[in-house]
């Protein structure tokens, strides 16, 4: 296995680990915050012009894909997740071998970059460019959207970091050897 695999493997590994952590995340945010939210949305971004029955037809069929979105969301969480691992892994991979960084600041810097690129940037420009949009998902969501922007980045860097550095199951399949035949 070459170096590079070693390290999107690691990536893959911390990617599960908070995709399921995003998952128990939003599992425990109130369906009907979130039903709040999505017909706020909606309305914030319908046409004032449509008359008030096409607007209530609108909402109705936003709040049914909502419902079954929820549904399919921790799996599709999980499968981002590992997605995003796999190339801030190989990220991480080109840190340790072309900056020759250690095994534990590429990680922290692998993990700090996840942060800035998907966490810090988007909230930021959202916050700037609209921010009646990153009020409403403050007032319905009752949470610190800041905080629950930054805290899958945070996860995510703690858990490359661990799984670079610690021995643990995952080991195994990180340092085998392909079978001759």
């Amino acid at each position: 296995m070459s170096d590079y695999e070693k390290h999107v493997l690691q990536g893959v590994f911390a990617g599960i680990i908070t995709g399921i952590a995003v998952a128990v995340m939003v599992a425990l945010i109130p369906t009907d915050a979130l039903g709040s939210l999505t017909e706020e949305l909606v309305r914030h971004q319908l046409p004032t012009s449509l008359p008030p029955e096409e607007v209530e037809k609108v909402v109705e069929s936003i709040k049914e894909m909502t419902q079954v979105a929820l549904r399919i969301a921790p799996i599709a969480q999980i499968i981002q997740y590992i997605l995003v691992g796999a190339l801030f892994g190989l990220l991480k991979g080109a840190l340790r071998n072309k900056l020759k960084l250690g095994e534990a600041v590429s990680a922290i810097v692998t993990g700090f970059i996840h942060i800035l690129v998907l966490g810090v940037v988007p909230i930021t420009v959202l916050s700037a460019l609209m921010p009646e949009l990153a009020d409403m998902f403050t007032k319905n969501l009752n949470l610190n959207l800041y905080l629950a922007v930054l805290l899958p980045g945070v996860v995510f860097t703690a858990s490359i970091t661990l799984v670079s550095l610690l021995k643990g199951p995952w080991s195994r399949l990180i340092e085998a050897k392909p079978k001759s035949v």
